[in-house]
């Protein structure tokens, strides 16, 4: 716990100095580190919500471990992966972006959680570079071992936009300008350099101000057995006003898809593979998988 805490400070102070253009601020280097507090923290979380449920159910589960009957038969185990993960964007946002690819940056990544030692998080998918069609797609696979048919994976989209700072001069136009030295452009030099400096100095805590990533949750859904057969998925926690809710709107298709290793995809998903391998493992007789 204690490495995770210098490593989530570490890089809330390395975004603290991104102050602007020229200190990093809406580059790529600025959505990883982004991207790195996002995962740290939810570690974190995840780590703070098992030991509290260790705590409280440590006792109940002897218990039922107890009580277990010899000619109980326990349900047999399987494997579970996911792979080749799409996120479906909307034709309208899509086009918005590649118009305007000096407005704004927008970067997408996926945590998908079964307890806190199986959490797995993508790499960042821009708009501007990972684009294929209309959606962004994502190498990571995702594999659990000895599942039980009770098995829950939640599945998290995230989402950082970077604006470009619009205060900052353009360089390419001052090359042309003439580089003579008169009163008013001295006055204006002492002022910008005057203005930079506050601008750096006044972060706000400082270089060691606590604070969070920039990263939204957007959507997620949880992944069970159930789901196994289905195509489409409609995006929960979206807890936002309607402002957000049309801009979300805006950004996605209304449902995400997905699709079984032997079933045809019917719509561009969320996932275009799962397998579920059932494996026979029973500790007592012959049961089957649920």
């Amino acid at each position: 716990m204690q490495e995770l805490n210098n490593e989530i400070n570490l890089q809330q102070s390395a975004l603290n100095c991104c102050v602007d253009e020229e200190h990093g601020k809406g580059s790529l280097e600025e959505a990883e580190a982004e991207r790195l507090l996002l995962i740290t923290t939810e570690k974190r979380t995840l780590l703070i919500d098992e030991l509290n449920k260790l705590k409280s159910e440590g006792s109940q589960r002897k218990n039922k471990a107890g009580l277990l009957s010899q000619s109980e038969f326990v349900p047999s185990k399987g494997s579970v992966i996911l792979s080749e993960i799409r996120l479906p964007l909307k034709a309208d946002f899509v086009c918005s972006t590649v118009q305007k690819p000096d407005a704004a940056s927008y970067s997408f990544l996926f945590i998908l959680k079964a307890g806190a030692k199986n959490m797995v998080d993508t790499p960042l998918a821009s708009t501007a570079t990972s684009l294929n069609g209309d959606a962004l797609t994502f190498s990571t696979t995702y594999t659990l071992e000895d599942v039980s048919n009770d098995f829950e994976i939640s599945i998290e989209v995230y989402r950082l936009v970077q604006k470009k700072d619009s205060s900052v001069p353009d360089k390419k136009k001052k090359a042309y300008k003439s580089k003579a030295i008169t009163p008013k452009r001295l006055l204006i030099s002492r002022t910008t350099k005057s203005t930079l400096h506050s601008s750096v100095m006044a972060s706000p805590g400082g270089l060691h101000a606590v604070r969070t990533s920039n990263f939204i949750l957007v959507g997620s859904y949880t992944l069970s057995l159930s789901s196994v057969r289905n195509t489409k998925f409609a995006v929960d926690k979206i807890k936002y006003d309607v402002k957000e809710r049309e801009l979300l709107g805006y950004l996605f298709q209304e449902k995400m898809g997905l699709t079984s290793e032997h079933d045809e995809p019917v719509a561009k998903g969320l996932l275009d593979k799962l397998r579920i391998i059932k494996h026979t493992k029973p500790k007592l007789g012959n049961s089957n998988c649920c």
